[in-house]
């Protein structure tokens, strides 16, 4: 790499973690690449940190179209998603933990600024957008994530994304909208996977079955479970190409949020 450094690249003690996944070999012909793998991730990691345009990448990383045609490559291969799962595997087991029992799933409304793709209208959130539905461990590493339509609503998205989940977990921990027997009864009868909604404190209680309501408390409360899926939604959120959606495509929006975990968990094991 002859060129200074960006704080969005990978350090050598980060890229010994990701390097397996990028090795090519030339033993039967072909020639060797002009830019290195290393390099490529760099280059869409600063697009996806510092959220500029694909056309207006730096100079001194390689060529935007060759950036963005590896870029696909991998995104057809899911290569992010199997690169997560790996390094979530990794990082609990150094950790003393075995695989993942227990998930909290969440939903996050974004607005989408690509005409192109599919899109929908929040009207809670008042969002034109799409809809991030992810499922995380309970140290918040990203086990599952589907991206739809705002319209769709929580339970129709927790649906779809247990429809390609892979992880072996029994319990999961849910806000207020996946309330519900149907969504219930179709996870725990089609994945043996049970789930629990969390519900708010209420803000009210009856001394007396005749008398007015007393006020209990206000503010802000930390609920059980459920902040721990909000935490990855900020870790996300440092990422300004997450922001919005700026992708026309879904899959590689998908990506860029797998791409965005693996960077936050190669960062903690290079620790």
């Amino acid at each position: 790499m002859n060129r200074k450094s960006y704080p969005t690249d990978l350090n050598n003690a980060e890229w010994e973690f990701l390097e397996p996944y990028f090795i090519v070999s030339y033993a039967k012909g072909g020639r060797p690449p002009k830019y290195s793998k290393r390099e490529l991730i760099n280059a869409v990691l600063y697009i996806l940190r510092t959220g500029c345009q694909w056309r207006c990448l730096p100079h001194d990383f390689p060529n935007w179209k060759t950036v963005y045609y590896q870029f696909t490559r991998w995104k057809k291969q899911n290569l992010f998603e199997h690169i997560n799962h790996e390094l979530i595997t990794f990082i609990r087991t150094s950790i003393g933990k075995d695989q993942p029992s227990v998930g909290i799933i969440d939903s996050q409304s974004v607005k989408k600024v690509e005409v192109r793709g599919i899109g929908g209208y929040d009207p809670v959130k008042k969002i034109n957008g799409r809809k991030r539905h992810i499922l995380v461990d309970n140290n918040g590493f990203l086990l599952k994530c589907y991206i739809g339509p705002a319209n769709e609503n929580d339970r129709t998205g927790a649906i779809k994304l247990f429809a390609n989940t892979a992880v072996n977990i029994k319990r999961v921990y849910a806000d207020m909208g996946y309330t519900g027997h149907k969504l219930r009864d179709y996870i725990l009868n089609n994945y043996q996977i049970e789930l629990e909604v969390i519900k708010r404190p209420r803000k009210y209680y009856y001394a007396l079955p005749d008398a007015p309501p007393l006020y209990m408390e206000s503010g802000f409360k930390l609920l059980p479970k459920r902040w721990i899926v909000e935490r990855t939604f900020v870790w996300l959120g440092r990422s300004r190409r997450l922001s919005k959606e700026y992708e026309g495509s879904i899959e590689v929006s998908q990506s860029l949020v797998y791409l965005a975990m693996c960077k936050l968990m190669c960062r903690r094991l290079a620790k």
